[in-house]
């Protein structure tokens, strides 16, 4: 899902995991390791309030 703003774009996934897994941890290790061009602001929110 993708949605205009100020001439830029959203995209959301949703990470779904058993509760005994690190899942702050994951996404942490994930941030690492992705590029990710200056251009793009990534933002991990962990449980958030609403997805929609």
């Amino acid at each position: 899902m993708s949605r205009p703003w100020r001439g830029r774009r959203r995209k959301r996934f949703l990470v779904r995991a058993d509760r005994s897994v690190d899942l702050q941890g994951f996404m942490a290790a994930w941030r690492a390791r992705a590029r990710v061009p200056n251009s793009v602001r990534v933002v991990i929110d962990i449980d958030p309030y609403s997805f929609l």
